[in-house]
């Protein structure tokens, strides 16, 4: 089995790259880092403004992107490789699964939108 990336996932691999070199430089990690909270509610809010990223596994019935694991693991290996500081893996990964594996459809229909 070869399993690789499409097109459209080395562009958006490319793209996310491109945006947390110039949003995550190592002056400010090592700034956040020493901040009582390693990050900031207002860069973290931009940031996912401007991406969507808590968006991407979450289904579009619920005003997600729709995208998979594949689009997920892009967007943590990037975060990791910038080393950004931001609590994407406790809300859009563990957050996220709890709820659309574990959660009742009212609380899929309740909570998902936010995080997305």
């Amino acid at each position: 089995m070869k399993f690789s990336f499409t097109e459209e996932q080395d562009e958006f691999r490319s793209g996310l790259r491109r945006f947390l070199e110039d949003k995550s430089p190592s002056t400010e990690v090592r700034r956040l880092m020493a901040t009582p909270d390693g990050w900031e509610r207002e860069q973290w809010s931009k940031i996912n403004t401007e991406l969507g990223l808590t968006a991407v596994a979450i289904p579009e019935a619920y005003g997600g992107h729709g995208f998979g694991l594949s689009e997920q693991c892009i967007i943590l290996e990037e975060m990791g490789r910038s080393l950004l500081c931001a609590p994407y893996f406790g809300s859009a990964v563990l957050a996220t699964s709890a709820i659309l594996y574990a959660g009742t459809e009212e609380q899929k229909k309740e909570l998902l939108p936010g995080i997305a």
